[in-house]
């Protein structure tokens, strides 16, 4: 749940205009470096601050314009925090006006920080030497303290309020309270109330509905919400709606238009001291978004950087250690797939090119015997483990998704998750929206376990309730059933699965490391026969004479193009090598296309539409896009 001090931010804007003595008394300089402030010219403001600085250390007004340039312009919150305080301490006289303007810094910084016992404390000293700050302002460090009666009677109080901003303070604290107690149906039920109570103009409330609606297992209402927020009026929150609109359409397996909503969320002004938040938000759709593409090497090296980021929760209301525990899974999520990738390679290639492809997955291995070791301690914590196992809650739309959850089999083991599937069940009793969700993981664990025939029939049950919305983690249950299927000799029954995941998301296939049945022929040239070999080795494929499916290999010049396509004579798609000078294995070259684009989305996403996520006119690879996408 987003989290955004907005009274906060209003009252430090009331001080200012109050505020006059600090004003009288400055020199011409320091005036001037005032009105930049007031005008948020804050790389001028640092010039002359820091000009200042040098001759006059002890300025209240340099030291002032230092914090809020730090806090406001850099997001270097530690130092804004240094210079807030060398200028407490010059404050000249007994100004109240600028000693309440400097408390309520205070607090934004600790509170943005993540410390809460001291923002809290700054409260108090405002209290003690002027009027009672805002209530709102208590509700989430207290929460986040664990005085959580304490925070719940200071939101239903605001909520019953007839001042708007109050309203929107209650309302948004009670449903993320809710939220964060896991309670599904009440936070859900506060977050209706709470858009009807502000009138649909409050865009954080309308974005932790959205929020909310998710966890409810309510994707169409939950999109309906992320919606709303983004046409909102009151910019009492940066991201609109557009990560989770993102999220959401992730999910639904609808990448295009998940990539305009990442577009529109980089095009929305932001505030420089939520950019650090801003910047690990955008890491964290993109790293999704390019793993559900396929690109699971420019995926893994963004998660790689993702993983070692500092976590900033001082803005959600999210736990750190539920932040690290997501984190941790989307990393291992990467290097499993990376090392997929790089065994499929490996498969169809020469012995010297296999021996440099497992140089790479040994470097992958250690970094996935890392990133395990992390989550098997995370995931220690039998609370915080079922709290990951019950579909869609936990956290934001982007990071929660249940078409993930299968991961964690493979780190934790077949018992474990069966453990932990049957305490979910538990605490979802009242939610039956829940048992599809909870099905087809169940389905998965007895499938990773050898119980091929509970495994199909637990998929079946699942994929007959799953909300149509809940594409991926439709499309990943049939991959795996299908498999079953083929392994328990039901060859016909398999076929559709298959279909429907070649069509839609065959990029399930290599994220399980699932084997497609197929036929080969060649029109017998020698490159086309080698090739055809060489396909029979690859790791993406069962060779069987029975099979559904056929790959047809033809000379192409010096290369060769492969097709695939079913008995019925539907093609699903063909590729071929580029006749390259210099190319030592254009047979590679060519099975290496034929791979990337037989295991890709089929969907419409082109260049141009990656280029669209920085708005871009110009055609650029994708690690180029990537790094535009990602500044800041």
């Amino acid at each position: 749940m987003t989290v955004i001090p907005r009274i906060a931010l209003v009252l430090l804007v009331t001080a200012a205009a109050r505020a006059d003595a600090v004003r009288d008394a400055a020199t011409a300089d320091e005036r001037a470096v005032l009105a930049e402030l007031d005008g948020e010219h804050f790389i001028k403001a640092r010039d002359q601050a820091e000009a200042i600085l040098a001759r006059k250390p002890d300025s209240f007004v340099a030291n002032w314009a230092m914090a809020r340039v730090h806090h406001d312009e850099e997001g270097n919150h530690a130092r804004a925090l240094f210079y807030l305080h060398k200028a407490e301490a010059v404050l000249p006289g007994d100004d109240a006006e600028w000693d309440k303007k400097l408390l309520l810094e205070e607090y934004n910084l600790l509170f943005e920080m993540n410390r809460n016992a001291e923002a809290l404390a700054a409260l108090d000293r405002y209290a003690a030497r002027h009027d009672p700050p805002p209530p709102s302002l208590r509700i989430w460090p207290l929460f986040k303290l664990g005085r959580i009666d304490e925070s719940r009677a200071i939101a239903t109080r605001l909520a019953a309020s007839d001042d708007w901003n109050d309203r929107a303070s209650g309302y948004n604290g009670m449903l993320s309270l809710l939220f964060e107690q896991h309670d599904r149906e009440g936070a859900y039920r506060w977050s209706v109330d709470g858009a009807r109570a502000t009138q649909d103009q409050s865009c954080t409330i309308l974005r932790n509905a959205a929020g909310t609606a998710f966890c409810r297992l309510k994707l169409g209402e939950a999109e309906d919400f992320a919606i709303r927020a983004s046409k909102t009026k009151e910019f009492d929150c940066w991201d609109a709606g557009y990560d989770q609109l993102a999220g959401l359409y992730i999910v639904e397996g609808d990448l295009q238009r998940a990539a305009a909503a990442l577009a529109s969320l980089k095009g929305r002004p932001i505030l420089r001291r939520f950019r650090p938040h801003f910047a690990l938000t955008s890491r964290t759709i993109l790293v999704d978004l390019f793993y559900v593409l396929g690109k699971v090497e420019d995926a893994d090296r963004l998660a790689v950087e993702l993983y070692g980021l500092p976590q900033r929760t001082g803005e959600t209301s999210s736990s750190e250690r539920t932040e690290r525990l997501i984190r941790s899974l989307r990393y291992l999520m990467t290097i499993d797939a990376h090392l997929v990738l790089v065994a499929e390679k490996a498969s169809y290639r020469s012995f010297v090119a296999g021996v440099a492809a497992s140089a790479e997955a040994v470097k992958l291995g250690v970094a996935r015997w890392e990133v395990r070791r992390a989550l098997i301690q995370l995931a220690a914590d039998a609370g915080l483990l079922v709290t990951v196992t019950r579909p869609n809650l936990g956290g934001d739309i982007y990071d929660v998704a249940a078409w993930k959850t299968g991961t964690l089999i493979d780190v934790l083991g077949t018992g474990v998750m069966a453990a932990a599937v049957v305490a979910a069940r538990a605490a979802d009793a009242d939610i039956p929206e829940a048992t599809p969700y909870l099905d087809a993981l169940a389905g998965e664990i007895a499938f990773h376990a050898g119980d091929l025939a509970s495994a199909d029939r637990l998929a079946t049950t699942a994929l007959a309730s799953l909300p149509r919305e809940e594409a991926l983690l439709r499309w990943r249950t049939e991959a795996w059933q299908a498999d079953a299927r083929l392994r328990l000799g039901r060859m016909a029954d398999a076929r559709a699965l298959y279909q429907d995941v070649l069509s839609k998301w065959p990029v399930a296939l290599r994220i399980l490391d699932l084997r497609l049945p197929v036929t080969i022929t060649s029109d017998g040239s020698a490159v086309a026969v080698e090739a055809a070999s060489r396909l029979g080795r690859s790791r993406r494929f069962a060779v069987r004479s029975d099979a559904p499916y056929r790959l047809a290999v033809n000379a192409k010049g010096k290369s060769v193009e492969v097709c695939l396509g079913d008995t019925n004579g539907f093609q699903f798609e063909c590729a071929s090598g580029e006749d390259r000078a210099g190319d030592d294995d254009p047979i590679t070259t060519a099975l290496d296309g034929f791979h990337a684009a037989a295991f890709s989305p089929k969907v419409s996403l082109t260049q141009r539409d990656l280029n669209s996520l920085d708005g871009s006119t110009t055609r650029v690879g994708a690690d180029e896009v990537l790094k535009k996408v990602l500044q800041p």
